[in-house]
């Protein structure tokens, strides 16, 4: 039988973690936006192109400092990532509750289709300067 306490781990422990680095990063924000800067995507200096993962740091960074809208211009990917990171602990707390609800589609055709959409808005994002992040 679990531990009641490690039942419940999986629950608190995440928004804990979340809000650690919130406040870690509003308190150290000056090195934190030092140590941001000095990553520059490999793909991008070789080829002057972006990459899926090209603004995924500055969308974190801008999730961090609240500007959710400035986070999904930079890298939709990385926030449809939030997303599904967020829907499935509400699925897990549901479970712990003991309503267990599926809210994260598990269909792998869904998936596929996700999946092209991103390779299909990494391609755009170097031809159309709206979809371009934020340099």
């Amino acid at each position: 039988m679990q531990h009641p306490a490690r039942k419940y781990l999986g629950i608190w422990l995440p928004p804990v973690l979340v809000l650690a680095a919130a406040v870690f990063y509003r308190l150290c924000r000056p090195v934190a936006d030092r140590l941001l800067s000095l990553y520059h995507c490999p793909i991008h200096a070789i080829t002057g192109l972006y990459c899926p993962g090209c603004g995924g740091t500055r969308s974190l960074k801008a999730v961090l400092s609240g500007h959710f809208l400035l986070a999904l211009h930079e890298n939709p990917p990385a926030m449809l990532l939030l997303l599904a990171a967020v829907l499935l602990y509400v699925e897990r707390i549901l479970a712990a509750c003991g309503k267990p609800v599926k809210l994260v589609p598990r269909r792998l055709a869904f998936w596929y289709v996700v999946i092209g959409l991103v390779l299909v808005w990494a391609i755009l994002r170097n031809f159309i300067p709206a979809l371009m992040p934020v340099t």
